[in-house]
């Protein structure tokens, strides 16, 4: 997995270079001639990256939320009903 996130990441930098440095149609490349599109892929970057890191935490709350609701599966009360009355229960 590590590999193919090395690979991804190589994939998009050459890609970048590689329209920096695009001429036109079927001329020859020249180095840094259109500069003006590498904002796009230095955006493109920080929102993918955005996105994984919203997508991992999204998963880990629902798990966590799926893992406190197997805690009270048996109960006759519910999660919001046992924390009133632990919560009524410690100040008296």
């Amino acid at each position: 997995m590590y590999t193919t996130k090395i690979k991804a990441k190589t994939f998009v930098f050459r890609l970048m270079y590689t329209s920096i440095d695009s001429n036109g149609e079927g001329m020859g490349q020249v180095y840094n001639n259109r500069l003006e599109v590498a904002p796009f892929y230095i955006v493109y970057i920080i929102i993918i990256a955005f996105f994984m890191v919203n997508i991992f935490v999204g998963f880990v709350i629902v798990t966590f939320q799926k893992e406190g609701e197997q805690e009270y599966k048996n109960c006759e009360l519910d999660r919001n009903q046992v924390a009133r009355s632990h919560f009524s229960s410690i100040n008296q």
